[in-house]
Parts: structure tokens; sequence; C-alpha cells
């Protein structure tokens, strides 16, 4: 009788192991991307993928690549009457709380938005379009860079 019980807490615990070593494995293979995870904008240019976020520590706002609003480029291997342009969405939030949206386009006179003291300018958005190839919007990269707005008042 005491072999039989032993054998039982055996298998018991076994499986009990077992299952603890599956289930911890699941949740660290998981493949959602944590949306809570904002990385600090470091130096003067930032990457982001679609979705991402990034802090910046001079406003105390956080952007988000919320939104890939037009991609009418001249894609490689085309025939195009014009260039086409594309234009990005940022959501500004402030301690979890919406503040605005921006919209930056690769067009010169719309590259750039003032938050606060700070200028952003949309650098570039990857992947270029290419004909008979569909780009999914989580594909998309863009490249911003932040400077100092400049003073005029006090020079």
């Amino acid at each position: 009788m005491t072999h039989n019980y032993s054998k039982w807490f055996s298998i018991v615990a076994i499986i009990l192991l077992f299952g603890m070593g599956c289930s911890s494995k699941t949740g660290a293979n998981n493949s959602t991307p944590d949306t809570t995870k904002t990385d600090t904008f470091k130096g003067a240019i930032a990457k982001m993928k679609f979705g991402s976020k990034i802090f910046l520590t001079e406003e105390n706002v956080s952007i988000e690549f919320s939104k890939v609003t037009n991609d009418s480029r001249c894609p490689k291997g085309g025939e195009c009457i014009h260039q086409g342009n594309v234009s990005v969405e940022l959501t500004l939030e402030k301690k979890g709380e919406f503040v605005k949206k921006l919209t930056l386009s690769d067009l010169e006179q719309e590259s750039t938005q003032e938050i606060g003291h700070v200028i952003i300018k949309l650098k570039s958005v990857s992947p270029y379009p290419e004909v008979n190839k569909k780009v999914e919007v989580q594909d998309y990269v863009i490249v911003l860079e932040k400077s100092k707005k400049i003073n005029q008042g006090n020079q």
C-alpha cells in the first residue's frame, strides 16, 4: 500500500512540475506585443515601429506611432506621374491621458511639429512601397529627429 501512494505521489509531482514549466514557457514566448512598454527618446534620433511608444522627457509626454494616414509614394518598379508622399499620425499622452494627435509627412513643409520646447521631424518612413507587394501596417518603421526649439525672443 505504501508503495502505491509513493508511486501516485511521484506521478502527481511530475505532472505538476511539468505543467508549471509549460505555463511559464508559454508566457515567455507570448507573441502579443507589450503595448505598455515605452522607450525613452535617447539622443537626437529615434526609430519607431508601428504601434510603439517613446517617452519625450523634455516635455514629459509619450509619443505613439499610431497610424499611417497616407502612403501614395510611387512604388519601386512603377511609373508614376508624380512622386507621391507618406504621412503618419503620432498620438501624444501625458500620464496616460490623451493630449493630442500630430500628423507628419515626408513633404518638407509638413515634416515637423512642435511639442512644447522641442521640434520633432519625420526623417524617414520604411519600407518603401514596391510594385505588386502590399505593405502591412505593422511593417512600417519611422525615424524621428528631435531638436530644441530656438527661442527667438532671447537672441
